[in-house]
Formats: structure tokens, sequence, C-alpha cells
């Protein structure tokens, strides 16, 4: 089944994040989440790598790729880890939100990028799902992809790739010695019902999505794009009532 899992991610990379932007520009964040930095992951055709580091400066490292999965722990050094929190701190990412964020429907390479950044007691959760979706942000971006990929030559242990969790569930492991402590999982909202479409013809890409949450909100968006042009979005936020969400359940 390994050389599934790539493919398996590459779909579910693409299907979570394009309509799941919550209205507001942060989220609550997860119970404990208070003990993290930040989460990151990028998904390239070939290779899918994410980072979860603590606060103290421990982190979980994973490659995953067509036939293999590598997880790591490790430690970053006092200097390493203000490098990081110094590129999480900038002023266009903390003022970011996902409603800023267009990325063209079509691209000519497979390049998305998640960062969840902890901020107190509220996560800033950011989805690309392609490089050209990056580039207006690139100033503040580039440095932390940049980290990311320098992550791999850091000094950090191997340890079985059955822990392995896309640094987010199963088990904290963000010490060598850190196998039994309790889980702490990484969520977003929750949400009822997700639905998404589209189809590319004559030239235009179309894609529709709505997304219901457990509360009632809703978010509906609809983007165009012609070949070569600037992708056109409209979206649409309201609230179904008690009644029509115990009937859509």
């Amino acid at each position: 089944m390994r050389p599934q899992i790539l493919r398996a991610l590459t779909l579910l990379s693409l299907l979570t994040v394009l309509c799941t932007a919550a209205p507001a520009q942060v989220s609550p964040a997860p119970d404990d989440a208070s003990s993290f930095l930040v989460r990151m992951e990028r998904l390239r055709e070939a290779e899918d790598d994410c980072v979860l580091v603590n606060r103290n400066g421990q982190y979980r490292f994973e490659r995953t790729y067509q036939a293999k999965i590598e997880v790591y722990v490790g430690s970053l050094g006092y200097s390493e880890f203000m490098k990081l929190q110094n590129l999480l701190e900038t002023d266009q990412l903390r003022s970011l939100s996902q409603k800023q964020i267009h990325p063209p429907l079509m691209s000519d390479s497979f390049d998305s990028f998640v960062l969840d950044i902890f901020r107190g007691n509220q996560m800033q959760h950011l989805f690309f799902s392609n490089h050209e979706g990056r580039q207006p942000f690139h100033d503040s971006l580039d440095p932390v992809l940049a980290w990311l990929d320098s992550l791999n030559k850091m000094d950090h242990t191997r340890i079985g790739d059955s822990a392995a969790s896309r640094c987010s569930g199963g088990r904290e492991i963000l010490a060598a010695d850190a196998l039994t402590r309790p889980v702490v999982q990484i969520r977003l909202p929750s949400y009822v019902l997700r639905l998404q479409s589209d189809r590319i013809y004559g030239g235009l890409a179309e894609y529709s999505c709505v997304l219901v949450y457990g509360d009632g909100k809703y978010r509906l968006e609809k983007s165009t794009q012609q070949f070569r042009s600037t992708p056109q979005v409209r979206a649409f936020e309201a609230s179904l009532t008690d009644l029509q969400v115990a009937e859509l359940r």
C-alpha cells in the first residue's frame, strides 16, 4: 500500500482546506495547544514533509515518499528556535487571513503548503494550494519554507515509521523519551457537511463548494478562471436554523 500513500495524501490535501476557511482569520486553538508553536506541511509531487514544533524547542519531523515514511524527533537550539519564532512574527504573516488567499484554479505544478501558527488561545490557519497562490506573500512565506527545507539537515533522531501521524495525531512524539505522553490532537473546527464540484471545459476552470459547521453557519464559494487570467472568486456566508441543521444531519 506504500505506493498509494502519497497519492492519498495529495487527494486529502486538495479536498481539505480549499473551502474550509472560517469567517474569521483565526479559530479557537484545540485544548492544550498552548504548548505548540507551529505546525507546517508541504506537499509536492513526490514528497510530503511536515513538522510540529513545541514551544520548548522539541519537534517532530516526518517525510513521506512513494515507497517509505521517515519519522524523526529532535530539539532546536536557542538561536534556531528564535529564528523560527521571528519568521512567524512578521507583520505580513500575522495579519494574513485565508480570505486574502486567492490561488489560481489552474497550475503547472503541484506544491501545496499548510501553516498552522498557535497564537495564544487562537490558531492562525493558512492553506496555499499551489505556488502561484503564495506569490503575493512571498516576502514572509519564502523564509518559512526555506526553514522547513533546512530542517532535513539538522541533527535529529529517527524513530519507527509506525509512529507516523502527519505531525498532528496519534502520539505526541516531540522527544525520544516522550512515547508515552498523552495524545494532543490538532483539529480544525468541526463541520457537518462539505460538498465540492470542479470541472474544466473550453479553457474555463470552475470550482464550487459549500461548508456547513455544526452551529449552522455555512460558507459557499464559487471560483472561475479563464486560461492565463486572474481567478474570480465569489463567497457567501450565512446561517441555517436549528431545524435545518437537524434535517441536514
